[in-house]
């Protein structure tokens, strides 16, 4: 019988101390992407927490389309930490989460937990968002003019997508290539940014080359762009 009694002590000792030991979590809460936002297919998301033993923390991301009644995709960096960091920004303590695969287009709301080592610290402020996995259409009425300082490129503005609806560019770039072919290659010979629809060619070594080859693409609020690879 007194065997017995010391070891359920020893039970209770020990899930004392492992309720002690836990992390404490003050709160919770979302942060980017911003309430009623737009994101890209393969968003960011950054959460702000407030506790002890922070670094010890592990967080989830939960994103729901019918109002948490169920989850169409839940983040667990307990399950995985793939793509999870902790993270220090603007004094603010908490973790990023970059997700893996792209998520489907439409609107969401999504919230933030962290595990304090016993026990889910549910987030209690929700955020909306909409994804967005449409890419502008293409640029058109691309026309190239030689001016005294170069050569000046100017183009149509972009105010569709590439499903016909209503698209918001921030941003226009720029691209030149050595040689034609079918694999232009994003970003690595962006030459230029812009939120005008005309950009002018000043690099000595480009206006001295015997050919060579532009494209100009639109990149909308959220980060989409014709033939960019997420």
């Amino acid at each position: 019988m007194r065997r017995r009694r010391l070891l359920a002590w020893s039970v209770v000792a020990l899930a004392v101390a492992s309720i002690s030991s836990a992390q404490s979590v003050s709160s919770v809460v979302p942060l980017e992407p911003q309430d009623g936002g737009v994101a890209g297919p393969r968003p960011i998301f950054r959460i702000g927490v407030e506790g002890s033993e922070i670094s010890k923390m592990k967080f989830r991301v939960v994103v729901s389309d019918d109002g948490f009644e169920t989850s169409a995709y839940t983040f667990d960096q307990t399950e995985d930490a793939a793509g999870w960091a902790l993270a220090v920004l603007d004094g603010e303590n908490g973790a990023l989460y970059r997700a893996a695969k792209p998520l489907a287009e439409g609107l969401y709301a999504w919230r933030a937990d962290a595990w304090n080592g016993v026990d889910w610290v549910r987030g209690e402020r929700t955020f909306r968002i909409r994804i967005d996995a449409t890419p502008p259409a293409d640029v058109a009425g691309v026309r190239m003019t030689r001016v005294r300082d170069g050569l000046r490129f100017d183009w149509d503005p972009v105010v569709l997508d590439r499903e016909g609806r209503s698209e918001e560019v921030v941003a226009y770039r720029v691209y030149r290539y050595a040689r034609r072919s079918f694999f232009f290659v994003i970003r690595a010979f962006e030459v230029a940014v812009t939120t005008d629809t005309t950009w002018t060619e000043t690099d000595p070594a480009a206006l001295s080359a015997p050919m060579l080859f532009y494209k100009v693409t639109a990149q909308d609020a959220a980060g989409n762009e014709p033939d960019r690879r997420y």
